[in-house]
């Protein structure tokens, strides 16, 4: 009889593993603790056999993140990182949990006020030449206009226009783009919705939807990038981010007192702008 050995669990390999069949966690779940073990966990204990990772090194793990990343954000992936090695201590493939008893520091600095813009300051950005000249004008005339994150965004297709000939066009809100490129549901139960279109942006979809037809395409998102495929969402983030540091930088910016702002940045505008002007966020 042959025997066969089987090599030990890493944490990588367990992650994947234990995600893959944690069936009490919705789909939407598990992609999104992965994503948080791969963006923040892996690099630094991911190949570490599972019996030999000590609480020391989740708290140096930690101790790092605090340095670049924000509080909550810490906070979300030392829950999710004691939940994965609280399953191997179940399944008996540890003795202990090197997570339990790791706590964080207390919040020294007060969080960060998410900033935002006036819709003189959005004007100013929009009309700016780096962003004029921008493959993500279109998408940036959009997010301004209805306040919908990142993943909805770029989960959008031509289909999600409504009305499109009446007085009163909508955006329906139906999906969202996920990290590792797979498209799920909004983040909320309440993410599916329809939010009004401004003509400014109605003309941007459809100026997206005519290049889209004359250029590769191998996905249904009305964004994709030259080869056909869906954008990523980190990408962009980090080029709107350069426009927007280059934009606060520039006389017009200073001009107009345009704070540096995320991409999110743009949803928080879009709900500002509209609760000053008493309009309905419906």
């Amino acid at each position: 009889i042959k025997v066969v050995k089987v090599a030990p669990h890493t944490f990588r390999t367990w992650t994947q593993a234990y995600l893959s069949h944690a069936l009490h966690l919705s789909a939407d779940a598990r992609r999104y603790n992965l994503t948080r073990m791969e963006l923040h966990v892996f690099e630094a204990i991911g190949d570490m056999p599972l019996t030999e990772i000590r609480p020391s090194d989740v708290n140096t793990l930690l101790a790092k993140m605090l340095i670049i990343r924000a509080h909550p954000t810490v906070a979300r992936v030392r829950v999710i990182l004691a939940q994965i090695l609280r399953a191997a201590q179940q399944e008996k493939l540890i003795d202990q949990n090197p997570a339990d008893g790791v706590r964080l520091p207390r919040r020294t600095t007060p969080q960060r006020e998410v900033q935002a813009w006036t819709r003189i300051q959005i004007a100013a950005f929009l009309a700016s030449g780096p962003a004029q000249a921008s493959p993500l004008l279109t998408l940036l005339i959009v997010a301004f206009d209805v306040g919908a994150r990142r993943g909805e965004l770029l989960g959008l297709t031509a289909d999600d226009i409504r009305g499109e000939g009446s007085a009163k066009p909508k955006l329906l809100i139906r999906r969202s783009l996920h990290a590792d490129g797979t498209v799920g549901l909004p983040k909320t139960a309440k993410g599916t919705r329809r939010v009004r279109l401004s003509s400014e942006a109605l003309a941007a979809m459809q100026q997206q939807r005519m290049q889209r037809e004359t250029a590769p395409c191998n996905a249904p998102q009305l964004w994709l990038t030259p080869e056909g495929e869906p954008l990523s969402p980190s990408r962009v983030s980090q080029d709107f981010q350069a426009l927007v540091d280059e934009f606060v930088a520039s006389p017009r910016g200073k001009a107009v007192g345009a704070p540096r702002i995320t991409l999110h940045g743009a949803r928080h505008s879009w709900v500002s702008n509209r609760l000053a002007n008493n309009e309905s966020l419906a």
